[in-house]
C-alpha cells in the first residue's frame, strides 16, 4: 500500500469513526450530556467502575477481532466496523482516565486508580492478573 492509499484509507476510516462516535453516543448515552454516562450506569447497576465496564465493552470487539484472525471471517458485524469501535473505545477509555484523574484527588489516583485500577482492568479483560513474569496478554486462548 502506498503512503497515498494509507492516508486516503486513514481519512475514510476517521470519517466513518467519527459518524460512529455522533450516532452510537446519542443511543448509549441516552442523549445525556455526560458521553460517559453509559459506562457510569452499567457500572453502578452492576458493581463495577466505569474503567472496568469500558474494558469489558472493548474487549467484546477485541475478542472479534482475535477470532477473525484465526478464522478469517467475522459473525456478525464487518472487521473494519470492529475496528473503528476499538478506535473509538480508545478515545472513550482516554476520556474515563482523564475524567479519574481530574476529579480524584492525587493520593486517591495514585493508589486507587493507577495501581488497583490496572489490576481492575487486568482482570476485567484478561479474566485474571498478569504475573510478574508476563509482559502482556497472550493469543493462546485464539490460536491454540
Amino acid at each position: 500500500m502506498t503512503s497515498t492509499e494509507f492516508d486516503k484509507l486513514v481519512q475514510d476510516a476517521r470519517g466513518r469513526q467519527d459518524q460512529l462516535l455522533t450516532v452510537k453516543g446519542n443511543d448509549y448515552t441516552r442523549h445525556e450530556e455526560d458521553r460517559l454516562s453509559n459506562f457510569k450506569r452499567s457500572g453502578t447497576s452492576i458493581g463495577l467502575s466505569p474503567i472496568q465496564v469500558w474494558a469489558i465493552f472493548i474487549n467484546k470487539h477485541i475478542d472479534a477481532v482475535m477470532a477473525y484472525v484465526k478464522t478469517g471471517r467475522t459473525e456478525s458485524e464487518s472487521i473494519q466496523g470492529r475496528l473503528d469501535d476499538i478506535v473509538n473505545y480508545c478515545y472513550l477509555g482516554e476520556a474515563l482516565v482523564r475524567e479519574t484523574r481530574e476529579t480524584a484527588p492525587t493520593s486517591q489516583y495514585t493508589n486507587a486508580y493507577s495501581l488497583t485500577g490496572t489490576v481492575e482492568i487486568e482482570k476485567a479483560v484478561l479474566g485474571r492478573e498478569m504475573t510478574s513474569t508476563q509482559s502482556g496478554p497472550t493469543l493462546d486462548r485464539y490460536i491454540s
